[in-house]
């Protein structure tokens, strides 16, 4: 026989036993790692979350892999079923489970797993996408207050700025009804009571003008609808003027309400209603 039929080939090479009797060795390209890159959710007080670890072509023997945990989240935050991942040979998928404990401080924070490798891992395949993040959603509702810094008496041809604060941001949009009472009346509110609103993501401070802010209400429906897209957890507002025929005395209320199609999501947190008085 040819010696040469025999020798040792590298990864992606080619030899011929005469035509057409073409061999190729497959390249070295096996990867392990995170099935998605889209970040999990994990609820706590009981809630469970399965990451699924892949291996792209199913090894021979059994693979075992490291699972460190990081993140803002804590130990105590949740629980791991185990800190070694076993993907059985011949198989495409390993999971690491993670429940959530009940605890009020940890909505918010976030888990990052993180597989290493534990002794040698079969010839031929490699880690990749070895990263993973798990939020930790809060089971209690979220809650809309009003948020105001001044004394509470403003002046006939004088506005109110103050802001609606979510508790923590959510994932999907909300509505928010803001009723307007007190003892002023339909004629005294003139053209418009201008609710100018402007909706400011998480983490950043409401603007100085609210230029681009839209106005609700008139002396006919003393009611104004505001939505919170998702991530957002301000609304800025500002009371605007009235007629210059207030009596000094007269008192405003503005009162958030939750409208039954958010009610799963948000409650009203304090104070969720402001008084001002006309001076």
């Amino acid at each position: 026989a040819d010696d040469s039929a025999n020798s040792r080939m590298s990864e992606g090479s080619e030899f011929s036993l005469g035509d057409p009797h073409t061999v190729t060795i497959p390249a070295n390209d096996n990867t392990i790692g995170f099935a998605s890159d889209a970040v999990a959710t994990l609820d706590e007080n009981g809630g469970t979350a399965g990451v699924v670890v892949n291996v792209d072509r199913p090894a021979p023997v059994a693979i075992t892999l490291n699972v460190a945990t990081g993140g803002t989240a804590e130990s105590g935050d949740f629980r791991i079923d185990s800190r070694s991942l076993r993907i059985e040979a011949n198989q495409p998928t390993g999971t690491i489970m993670l429940t959530g404990v009940d605890n009020d401080e940890i909505g918010g924070k976030s888990i990052t797993l993180t597989i290493s490798e534990s002794g040698a891992l079969p010839n031929g395949w490699t880690l990749a996408d070895s990263e993973h993040t798990v939020n930790i959603q809060d089971d209690e509702l979220a809650t809309a207050s009003l948020n105001y810094s001044g004394d509470g008496m403003i002046g006939k041809r004088d506005g109110a700025r103050m802001n609606i604060e979510l508790s923590r941001a959510l994932e999907e949009d909300i509505m928010l009804n803001i009723i307007l009472g007190g003892t002023i009346n339909s004629s005294d509110l003139g053209f418009s009571w201008f609710l100018n609103h402007k909706r400011v993501p998480a983490g950043e401070m409401p603007p100085d003008v609210l230029s681009d802010g839209t106005s609700c209400g008139d002396n006919t429906t003393p009611r104004c609808q505001v939505s919170l897209s998702t991530g957002e957890t301000f609304v800025d507002m500002e009371l605007g003027t009235f007629s210059s025929s207030l009596v000094t005395g007269t008192t405003i209320t503005i009162t958030i309400e939750v409208p039954s199609g958010s009610a799963s999501l948000v409650g009203l947190g304090m104070p969720s209603s402001l008084e001002f008085t006309i001076e």
